[in-house]
């Protein structure tokens, strides 16, 4: 599919996980990865526009506020790690990544060109996972950690944009 976007762009895959199934909307997980590896292709710091995908996996801990008064455990899922990345050097994955509960902040790229950040974060914050975006004027590292089966955690609701009309998308539910 990447040869079908008639950009100049070369993909090294690390693969470090034996997972085969990740459970995502498989339309945001798409758009997820070619916005991604589009955007980081054509960054300035992508040479020759070269980028480097290492899936991994890790764990995701969710830390519920709720739960830790009342001596509960935090939930924690198995998770898959996607580095991409103009760094050609194998990232290291942390056993775990923290989820806490407080309000996420809404996420406004400083460029034009980072808007694909934004998108990715909300896909990823969507299903429940951890964003951490590093950039320095050598390198651009995009760490994105999607549970691999995150149903409890999935924050978002799948519509057919048919079925969609305005006194359906404006109802008190959709405006929350």
């Amino acid at each position: 599919m990447i040869h079908a976007l008639g950009e100049p762009m070369q993909l090294l895959l690390r693969n470090q996980t034996k997972t085969k199934q990740l459970i995502a909307d498989l339309d945001l997980f798409e758009r997820f990865l070619i916005i991604n590896l589009l955007a980081i292709s054509n960054s300035e710091q992508a040479i020759d526009h070269i980028v480097t995908l290492t899936i991994a996996d890790t764990t995701l801990r969710y830390n519920d506020t709720k739960a830790t008064q009342t001596n509960k455990e935090a939930t924690t899922l198995p998770a898959l790690a996607f580095f991409i990345s103009t760094d050609t050097t194998v990232q290291s994955t942390l056993p775990v990544y923290d989820i806490t509960d407080e309000i996420r902040f809404v996420y406004l790229p400083k460029t034009e060109e980072q808007l694909y950040q934004a998108e990715s974060r909300q896909i990823v914050q969507a299903h429940g996972g951890y964003v951490e975006i590093i950039e320095t004027k050598e390198n651009l590292t995009c760490l994105y950690v999607l549970p691999v089966a995150g149903e409890k955690v999935m924050h978002f609701k799948t519509y057919n944009p048919a079925d969609l009309t305005d006194q359906i998308a404006t109802t008190a539910e959709s405006l929350t």
